[in-house]
C-alpha cells in the first residue's frame, strides 16, 4: 500500500506485524512447511469459498506448489462455516491423504 519501504525497515514509527502481506507470502508458507516436512507431496487448503478464490487463495499458493512437486487438495468451506461443514472438509481431506499407489 506504500505506507513503509519495506517490512524489514519500515522507517520512521511504525512497528508491528502484517499477517497478509501480498499473495506471494502464501508461497513463502508453503516453502516454510515443507522446510518443516521434507518428503511432503500433499498439503491441504482450508479456507472458505470467498478466500479460496480470492487473491490469496489457491491462485496464490498453486504455483509455490507446482515448483515443490506438492499438490494442494481439498474442497474449500460452503455456505454457513458450521461444525458439519468443517467436518465434512476434514472428511474430504483426510481420503485424501490416504497414499495412492
Amino acid at each position: 500500500m506504500g505506507i513503509v519501504d519495506s517490512l524489514a525497515r519500515p522507517g520512521g514509527n511504525i512497528t508491528g506485524i502484517c499477517t497478509d502481506s501480498g499473495p506471494e507470502v502464501i508461497g513463502k508458507r508453503l516453502e516454510l512447511l515443507r522446510e518443516a516436512v521434507p518428503r511432503m507431496s500433499k498439503a491441504g487448503f482450508l479456507a472458505s469459498r470467498r478466500v479460496w478464490e480470492g487473491p490469496f487463495g489457491i491462485a496464490a499458493l498453486q504455483p509455490a506448489a507446482e515448483r515443490m512437486g506438492i499438490s494442494i487438495i481439498g474442497p474449500p468451506l460452503e455456505g454457513a462455516l458450521r461444525e458439519a461443514e468443517y467436518r465434512r472438509v476434514f472428511d474430504v481431506l483426510r481420503q485424501s491423504r490416504a497414499p495412492t499407489r
